[in-house]
């Protein structure tokens, strides 16, 4: 883990899924979905997120807008590093994809 992520080694899976979701209970769902079907996998996932810099409403955006509620589709994106790309990609096909996840935090693309 990097200095800077918000996820500490002593934090308990609730207290990173609390964490990573900023308040958003759809970030939060998605985050649970996580430990409940994948437990230590799960939380493997919610730490690459919290590397990628992406907490709240992008991880809600990434489950919705991006993915398609498709977990299969979350995970395989997680796993083989392609989220980044993932989202450049839809920027460029989807302006208001784009100003959603700008409005969110940083710059759309890596």
């Amino acid at each position: 883990m990097l200095r800077d992520n918000r996820i500490q080694l002593n934090d308990s899976p609730i207290e990173a899924l609390v964490k990573m979701s900023d308040g958003n209970p759809g970030a939060a769902n998605v985050l649970g979905g996580f430990l409940q079907r994948q437990g230590i996998v799960g939380i493997i996932h919610i730490c690459k997120l919290d590397d990628l810099k992406i907490y709240g409403s992008k991880i809600w955006l990434l489950w919705k807008d991006l993915l398609g509620c498709d977990a299969e589709a979350f995970d395989d994106a997680l796993i083989n590093n392609k989220v980044r790309e993932l989202v450049a990609e839809k920027c460029i096909e989807d302006e208001s994809f784009k100003k959603e996840w700008d409005y969110y935090g940083a710059k759309a693309a890596p």
